[in-house]
């Protein structure tokens, strides 16, 4: 693996820069870890890239084409199609029911519209996310994956929009940074009694965040929360000669809170 010159010549700046910093010894231990470990992605990326040509390898996704970059995360594991294992169950279960709106929230480049517009051909895909740099990748996404005709891509989300899916079998998969506590109210938005959904919970914008979105849905819905933080994780066959850091650097997703997941299915 061939370091590119100018990769390294803004590592070693953003080194000095961090030495240099006045910030307290912890953080910028912590900063320096970090530029280390996305140096060390940066070439893994280039070279698996060139080997597999953008084209995700496993998972509920296998051979849905990616971009170069993503608008938010992380890149690696979503090519080797490791990305959020622990939803791979639920995804797969969705995949086999006949939605006929995917409505996601919080799109970002379109991991997940795209992917489930390739596994439910019939269904129409509403892509939400309010960076315009996001809406625009996932564009691309679409027109690369041949399924632009049936994904819809818009930038904010408003509540009262589920009414617009009430008539319809629906998905909603929402993954809004903290937001689902505000917009996941089937009191307020009473369609949402009707509708599957998978919601990313943030509970360090809200301690009681889980606790809050299952007592809302548990009257209609069948609720299981899904703990990301124990997932079982190995290598893509073929990469086990990697050595042990890189094989974490390739499924690693660098979260930084935990953040459980809904699975809530309408009764």
């Amino acid at each position: 693996m061939q370091v590119q010159d100018p990769l390294r010549q803004q590592v070693d700046a953003k080194l000095r820069q961090l030495i240099d910093s006045d910030s307290p010894h912890f953080n910028r231990s912590y900063d320096v870890l970090l530029l280390g470990a996305a140096y060390r992605l940066a070439i893994l990326k280039e070279f698996f890239v060139n080997h597999y040509q953008f084209k995700v390898q496993l998972g509920p996704f296998q051979g849905m084409q990616l971009l170069k970059d993503v608008s938010d995360g992380c890149f690696l594991p979503k090519l080797f199609g490791s990305y959020e294992s622990t939803l791979h169950p639920y995804i797969e279960r969705a995949c086999g029911k006949e939605y006929e709106a995917v409505v996601n929230i919080g799109s970002a480049e379109g991991y997940y519209s795209i992917g489930f517009a390739r596994r439910l051909p019939t269904a129409s895909i509403h892509a939400y996310d309010i960076d315009p740099r996001a809406q625009h990748f996932c564009k691309e996404m679409a027109h690369l994956n041949s399924v632009q005709d049936r994904v819809t891509i818009k930038d904010r989300f408003d509540g009262r929009m589920f009414e617009d899916f009430a008539g319809q079998r629906s998905l909603i998969f929402c993954d809004i940074e903290g937001a689902e506590i505000d917009l996941l109210n089937p009191e307020q938005f009473p369609a949402l009694e009707r509708m599957d959904l998978i919601v990313e919970i943030h509970s360090g914008q809200c301690k009681d965040a889980t606790d809050i979105i299952r007592s809302r849905f548990s009257r209609t819905h069948d609720v299981v929360i899904v703990d990301n933080q124990h997932r079982q994780l190995s290598v893509p066959p073929g990469l086990t000669h990697l050595s042990e850091l890189d094989q974490f650097m390739i499924l690693w997703e660098a979260r930084r809170e935990h953040t459980p997941w809904a699975i809530m299915t309408a009764r």
